[in-house]
Order: C-alpha cells, then structure tokens, then sequence
C-alpha cells in the first residue's frame, strides 16, 4: 500500500507544482489579478477536459483497429500536451 501511496504523489505532484506555478506566473509576471488569473485557468481546465474526452474517445477508436499503435499513440499525445501546455 505505501508503494501506491509513494507511485501517487510523484505522480501527481509535478502537476500540482505546474498548476501552482501557472496561477502565480499570470499574477507576478504577466500583472493579472487574481481573478483574472482564475478565469484564464478556467477556460484552460475546461479545453484540458475537453481534448482529454476527445483524445480518449480517438484513442479508443484506434486501439480498436490495431493494438501496435498504443504506446507511439501515448507519447505523441503526451508531448503534443506539453508544447500546447508551455507554450501558452
């Protein structure tokens, strides 16, 4: 059980320390308010959500028709998240 507690917070963490460092990117650096800040990181959990609903319903569709392409499928889908994540 302390294995899966251990596998869980690394993780997660690094997203969290992400998630943190965006609000606080958008109030020091960029000067918005906190609640603008709020606002720009809601509509970003909501187009997350959203391309995660899309991607995996792609993804099912293609792990269908042939299993080989799972884990190129993954890392493509885990490095497009990172460009379109830093790069905004």
């Amino acid at each position: 059980m302390r294995l899966l507690f251990i596998q869980g917070f690394f993780g997660v963490f690094p997203w969290n320390v992400l998630t943190y460092w965006s609000f606080r990117h958008l109030e020091v650096e960029r000067g918005y308010t906190a609640a603008d800040a709020a606002l720009a990181m809601a509509a970003v959990i909501v187009a997350l959500s959203l391309g995660s609903i899309s991607w995996g319903i792609l993804g099912d569709f293609l792990f269908k028709r042939t299993r080989e392409v799972e884990v190129f499928y993954a890392r493509l889908l885990f490095f497009l998240g990172q460009y379109y994540y830093l790069s905004a």
